[in-house]
């Protein structure tokens, strides 16, 4: 697994985050190293596993979309 900085500020995360040229293993590395949740980090890991890289994509790359209820 790679290894990046920590602490990060919040406009580290956002700029590292956000950046196109951080490839899909390193973003999968952060995304474990910081994942609380051991359901959703053993989901990435298993994906990260069998370099099932389209889903990474779609999960860890995608904006989250907001709208309203009701």
């Amino acid at each position: 697994m790679g290894h990046f900085p920590w602490p990060m500020s919040n406009k580290q995360l956002q700029d590292r985050f956000s950046s196109e040229n951080i490839s899909i293993e390193e973003l999968a590395d952060m995304w474990i190293q910081l994942d609380q949740n051991e359901a959703t980090k053993e989901e990435i890991i298993k994906l990260r596993e069998t370099s099932n890289s389209n889903e990474l994509e779609n999960r860890l790359r995608q904006r989250i979309k907001f709208g309203t209820a009701g």
